[in-house]
C-alpha cells in the first residue's frame, strides 16, 4: 500500500483501522508497520446494532483477536475515545474520487465518523479497497453518509478535496 510511503504516515500516533472481513483489503501489513513504530493501533469491537467502539491492540495482533459477531475477529479490553485517534482507516464496498463510500448497510463506520468529526472536525479518515472499488463517477450520498478524505488502493492514494495533513 501506498501509504507507509507518504511522510505523514510516520507522525500518526494512534490509528483506528479494521480487521478484514471477506474480501475487504487486508490492512494488516501497514497495521503491522505502524505498531513497529510505537503507533497504538485500535481495532473495532461491536457492541450493538450499528455500533461500535475501538479498543487497543498489542502486536502480535493474531493474539490480541478473539471471535466476535458476524464471524469478525475482535479485541477485548477497553474502549478507547474515537476522538483520540488521528487518522481512520475504513473499508466500503466502493469509493469515489470525491470522497464518497459506500459501505455494506450498517451504518458502523458512518456513526463512527460523526462522532468523531463532531468532536474534531479535522479529522482524518482513509478509505480503503482495490482499485476496481474506485469509482470515476459521484456514488449516491445521503444525509448520514460521510465521506472519507482520501482513498487508498494498491495503486494508488487519492485525495479527495480537503487539505493533506500532519
Amino acid at each position: 500500500m501506498k501509504v507507509s510511503a507518504e511522510p505523514w504516515a510516520r507522525q500518526v500516533t494512534r490509528v483506528a483501522a479494521y480487521e478484514a472481513l471477506g474480501r475487504e483489503l487486508c490492512v494488516r501489513p501497514l497495521l503491522e508497520w505502524w505498531m513497529r513504530r510505537g503507533v497504538e493501533v485500535v481495532l473495532p469491537r461491536v457492541t450493538g446494532k450499528g455500533e461500535m467502539v475501538f479498543v487497543a491492540c498489542q502486536e502480535p495482533l493474531d493474539a490480541a483477536l478473539h471471535p466476535g459477531k458476524w464471524g469478525l475477529s475482535e479485541p477485548l479490553g477497553e474502549p478507547v475515545p474515537i476522538e483520540s485517534v488521528d487518522l481512520i482507516l475504513v473499508p466500503g464496498t466502493a469509493f469515489d474520487r470525491h470522497g464518497g463510500r459506500l459501505g455494506m448497510g450498517g451504518g458502523f463506520y458512518d456513526r463512527a465518523l460523526a462522532t468523531r468529526r463532531l468532536h474534531t472536525p479535522a479529522a482524518m479518515c482513509l478509505g480503503v479497497g482495490y482499485q476496481f472499488q474506485l469509482l470515476e463517477e459521484w456514488l449516491p450520498m445521503a444525509s448520514f453518509d460521510q465521506r472519507v478524505d482520501l482513498v487508498c488502493t494498491p495503486q494508488e492514494l487519492v485525495w479527495c478535496g480537503r487539505a493533506r495533513f500532519f
